[in-house]
């Protein structure tokens, strides 16, 4: 049973990640169609400023309930969002409301020791109207994708960008479940958990070679690395007889993995910025990738406390 501290401040994290990175799949979706497909425009539009409202209510209980570490590890906003809104802003017909992304830059850490009945009534209700937002996500990504593969349909973003909107919203999903009925992260969850983040790695690392400008080989081979890299560690995860030991040794090549890949993000990023490398799509898909690995990179080191917790 997850304790109702615990509970305030993953309902927090979660929500805020979550439900930016769905804004931003959306901004995508907008951006992808042509003038005579408006109602897929209208219906991602909707579904951005619905999340983009919770996002607000989130807010409004963040500062001060959210741990540091979580904070430093830039899960919510990193150094490169405001500017990457800024020039998705001048790049693309679209208004971002960057005022959000100042408020979560200025989010003081601290925990919620004694949470209110009123204060966890709210977040529990924050699950489901997020729970909903990302059901809404999923059927739009699911009916796009359809329409695509019989050529009814066409979107300048790649039918398997829908595939891994889908995927990235169903794993939001999984955890929602989860904090609505107050589980605790089991092991088991936690590996499910593992394995579909690095798929999501290996397909960020195969949009990263379809977006930048191909006379770029040196990203594309470093980019070829990447996937390849994740490809062998998601075999080992369908694979390993998974054990304590195990699970440790998987969680360290993890970590090691993901930490050179979100460098290699942030690298790109600052060559965007620097005017050194053009990408197809709005910068701040780039930003939402850079944030996911750090995300992801948050979730190992927090199983990694757990493993150490459990050893002594």
């Amino acid at each position: 049973m997850l304790g109702d501290v615990l509970f305030v401040q993953e309902s927090l994290i979660d929500n805020l990640y979550y439900l930016r990175t769905i804004q931003e799949f959306c901004m995508n979706i907008q951006l992808s169609f042509l003038e005579n497909e408006q109602e897929y425009k209208t219906k991602a539009e909707g579904i951005r400023l619905h999340a983009e409202e919770l996002r607000r209510e989130v807010l409004k209980y963040a500062n001060g309930g959210i741990n540091a570490f979580a904070l430093e590890s830039e899960i919510l906003v990193t150094k490169y969002t405001l500017t990457c809104e800024e020039l998705t802003e001048k790049l693309f017909p679209i208004d971002i409301d960057t005022d959000i992304t100042k408020q979560e830059a200025k989010l003081q850490p601290g925990v919620i020791e004694n949470p209110s009945a009123e204060l966890m009534e709210t977040l529990s209700n924050i699950n489901q109207q997020a729970y909903q937002i990302t059901n809404d996500l999923i059927g739009l990504c699911q009916d796009i994708r359809l329409q695509q593969s019989q050529n009814e349909l066409f979107s300048y973003s790649y039918p398997s960008l829908f595939d891994y909107m889908i995927e990235e919203a169903r794993l939001f999903e999984k955890n929602l479940e989860r904090l609505i009925q107050k589980d605790n992260i089991d092991p088991l969850f936690a590996i499910d958990y593992e394995y579909w983040f690095h798929v999501a790695m290996k397909k960020e690392a195969m949009f990263v070679r379809g977006l930048v400008d191909p006379i770029h080989e040196d990203v594309h081979e470093i980019a070829d690395a990447f996937v390849e890299e994740f490809q062998t560690i998601i075999n080992e995860y369908r694979t390993i007889n998974i054990t304590p030991d195990t699970e440790q040794v998987l969680v360290e090549k993890s970590m090691d993995l993901v930490n050179r890949f979100r460098q290699f993000l942030s690298t790109l990023i600052e060559r965007l910025l620097d005017k050194q490398l053009y990408f197809i799509i709005e910068p701040i898909f780039l930003d939402n990738m850079y944030t996911e690995a750090n995300y992801f990179y948050y979730v190992l080191k927090t199983v990694q406390s757990e493993q150490e917790k459990r050893n002594c």
